[in-house]
Formats: structure tokens, C-alpha cells, sequence
């Protein structure tokens, strides 16, 4: 229990983690009632991506992906792991992005094509060798990881010493001001990036022991790190907009608070420690690959095929320059959103494990979810209005219902044989 919670902490003890999310619930509230609320919101998004799901595979033989079988059938599955290692080669791109854009800093030089194209090839070998290891070299791995990345916060957090003496009243007073508020759009951002890492996180159900023993897994490795960092950065970003490193018109970050008016020599340390903080959840994406592959055999070829699929995006989007993903490539994310919601209610229904090719009730549900998300990214404006991604919560909210209400109504519908 104890190393699988290691292993999912490492999804929010990186600076990417930070840098994309550091301000997605700033609170208008004194810090004991955002405490409240951070915990409240890490717990249900914890338990609707992640804990409902583990407990459908722990229920399965198979694992993750065979609950995903038994709930969709054995033809939708198929679509699922490739949605499951195309948003992986994605995730990791997310970090690629964090790797290139820092190497110049490091290298204090401008850098090619060429050089980038390699140093993502090295980075995403070794990452893929270590990640391949025995299941104690992770764990070891991964404890480092969060080590350093809960030394990188509290070096952050000592940097801005200068700064605490007039945040923190402030942050126990009621209500100060601030440079943001609690809102749906960055929740609903937050539940999109974290929506596909619970659902691949559930395989972890298969090495625990018991249904309990899952739901503190869960809770301890996905929730409190979750709600912890979030509140952390909260609190380092208040005391950053307070601080000399704050620069006007801007919201402050992590990188503000420990690069600000920092010398270049001080510079290329940190930049390199920010990379490394990286490795534990790059570790774990590659981690979930084989657990998509049903063959024992083809894990390698995956692993090998999806680190290529990776590179070949990076090196198309560092020669178009496309910084942020088409919402095209996140269609992915929203099918694994969708497959949390069915399996999350197939856990609360406890419905018996025996596959079919396709299960017309979760299919229906799949369907009519991602048509759902469809037609609200559609009408959305791409550049003004989607970015916080809207239909997130209304296609798991979709999908969870219409799967619930079928397998309650299915035993009514369908006739049954009496001798």
C-alpha cells in the first residue's frame, strides 16, 4: 500500500505539476477554511477519477483493463488502451516541453533542432529503462522524486522569508485580497488533467490487498498529496505577490518565487532540479503502458512504439512551433474521463465480471458522453472560452448516470430464464 501511494504522489510532486496548476484554487478565504475546501475538492476528484475505479479492478482478476472489458466489452476495451498509450505519449510531451525550454538556460546557449531532438531521445530512453524496472526500484525511485520535490517547496518557501512576516496574517485574516478567486474554470481545468492520470492510476488496485486497503491507497497517495500541494502553493504564491519577486500585471508562480532576481549561476542548479522533479510521474506514465497491453509479449514493443510516438509529436510541434496541444490531441483524455465515470458506476453497482464483446449500455453511455463533450467544445470559442476544457464534469456526470440507470434497469428489461 505504502509504495503505490509513493508512485501516485509523484503526479503532483513535480514543477510541472506546479507550473500548470500552482493557481487553480486560489482562495478568497482564511487558510483554515481553504484548508476545508482544498481537502473537500482533492477528496471528490480523487474519488470520482480514481477510487471508484480502483474499486472495479480490484474486483477483476484482470486488473484495470479487465474491468474496463467487463464494463464495455471486449471490442470498446480495444479503443481504450489505444486512447490509454496515445494520451501517454501526450503526458510525456508535457515534460519534453519542461526539458527544452530549460536546456538553453542550462547549456547558457541557444539550441537546435538537432540537439533537442536528441536530448528528448536520451531523456525518454532512460526514462523508459528505469521504468521498466522491478516494482522496488520504482518505489525507490519514486520516494527520491518526492523527496526532491518536497525540498524544492520548502526551498521555495525558506527564499521568500523576507515575505512571511506580511503574508501569513494575512493569509489567517478573513478574506484578504487577492490576485485570483475560487472558481469553476480552473477546477474544471484541474479535473480535465487529472481525470485520465486517475483512471490509469486505478491499476494500481491489482497489488493491493483488500478493498480498504485501495480506498487508503487512494486517499493517501493520490488525495492528500493532491490537496497538500495545492495548498502549498497556494500559500507560496500569496507570499510570492507579497514578495520583491513579484512583477506587476502578472500571477505569481513557483518559478517567480525561486528564479526571481536570482543570479544566472544560481540559475542552471535549480533549472536542472526542476527537470529531475519530472521523472517520478513520467516514470509512472510509462509505467501504465503495459498494463494496457493484454499480451505479455508486446509490453516492450509498446513501451518502444509509444516513447516513439512521443518524440515524433515533440519534434512536430517544436518545427510548427505549436506550443499549446489542438484540442484534437485531448480526445483521448476525454474518453478516459468518460471510462472512469462507467467504471465509477459500475463500482457502486457491483455488477458481476463475466465480458461480452460489447456491452450496448456502457457503449450507449461512452457514446452519448464523448457527443456530449462534442457539442460543447463546438460551441465554445477555441481561444477565449475552452481552455479550462467545460465539458469535462458534463460528460462524466453523462456517463456515470446513463450507465447507473441502465444497470439498475437492465434486470427489469431483460427477461430472465425460469425453469
Amino acid at each position: 500500500m505504502r509504495q503505490e501511494a509513493a508512485l501516485l504522489a509523484t503526479l503532483f510532486l513535480n514543477f510541472a505539476f506546479w507550473y500548470d496548476h500552482g493557481n487553480a484554487l486560489w482562495l478568497p478565504y482564511p487558510l483554515p477554511i481553504a484548508v476545508v475546501l482544498i481537502a473537500a475538492v482533492s477528496a471528490f476528484l480523487t474519488i470520482c477519477f480514481l477510487t471508484l475505479p480502483a474499486l472495479a479492478a480490484h474486483r477483476h482478476p484482470n486488473g484495470l483493463f479487465g474491468a474496463v472489458e467487463s464494463s464495455l466489452g471486449t471490442f470498446p476495451a480495444h479503443t481504450i488502451r489505444l486512447c490509454a498509450i496515445w494520451f501517454v505519449a501526450t503526458f510525456l510531451n508535457t515534460f519534453l516541453r519542461l526539458a527544452s525550454r530549460q536546456l538553453r538556460h542550462i547549456l547558457d546557449r541557444d539550441t537546435d533542432s538537432r540537439e533537442l531532438l536528441l536530448s528528448a531521445t536520451l531523456l525518454l530512453a532512460f526514462l523508459g529503462y528505469t521504468a521498466l524496472q522491478s516494482h522496488e526500484t520504482n518505489f525507490t525511485l519514486a520516494k527520491f522524486s518526492n523527496r526532491l520535490g518536497i525540498a524544492f517547496l520548502l526551498a521555495a518557501a525558506i527564499r521568500l522569508h523576507e515575505a512571511w512576516p506580511q503574508a501569513l496574517p494575512l493569509l489567517l485574516s478573513s478574506g484578504p485580497e487577492r490576485p485570483g478567486t475560487f472558481d469553476y474554470q480552473r477546477l474544471s481545468r484541474l479535473a480535465f488533467d487529472l481525470a485520465p492520470l486517475g483512471f490509469l492510476g486505478a491499476a494500481c488496485a491489482a497489488r493491493i490487498d483488500t478493498e480498504k486497503n485501495t480506498i487508503r491507497t487512494t486517499l493517501l497517495g493520490f488525495a492528500f498529496p493532491l490537496g497538500a500541494v495545492l495548498l502549498a502553493l497556494s500559500s507560496i504564491n500569496f507570499a510570492t505577490f507579497h514578495s520583491s519577486f513579484y512583477r506587476p500585471s502578472l500571477e505569481p508562480t513557483i518559478a517567480m518565487a525561486v528564479w526571481g532576481g536570482a543570479a544566472t549561476s544560481y540559475l542552471s542548479g535549480f533549472i536542472l532540479i526542476t527537470i529531475v522533479t519530472t521523472f517520478g510521474a513520467a516514470r509512472f506514465a510509462i509505467r501504465a503502458i503495459p498494463a494496457a497491453m493484454p499480451n505479455p509479449r508486446l509490453h516492450l514493443l509498446a513501451v518502444v512504439t509509444t516513447l516513439a510516438i512521443a518524440i515524433a509529436i515533440f519534434l512536430w510541434r517544436q518545427l510548427l512551433q505549436q506550443q499549446p496541444f489542438p484540442t484534437e490531441f485531448e480526445t483521448s483524455s476525454v474518453i478516459l474521463a468518460i471510462a472512469a465515470a462507467i467504471l465509477s458506476a459500475d463500482a457502486l453497482h457491483r455488477r458481476p465480471t463475466t465480458p461480452k464483446r460489447i456491452d450496448w449500455t456502457a457503449t450507449a453511455a461512452l457514446l452519448l458522453a464523448f457527443a456530449f463533450a462534442y457539442s460543447i467544445s463546438q460551441s465554445t470559442h477555441p481561444a477565449l472560452e475552452s481552455w479550462w476544457r467545460p465539458w469535462i464534469f458534463p460528460s462524466y456526470l453523462t456517463a456515470f448516470t446513463i450507465t447507473l440507470a441502465g444497470r439498475k434497469l437492465q434486470p427489469l428489461i431483460t427477461p430472465t430464464n425460469r425453469p
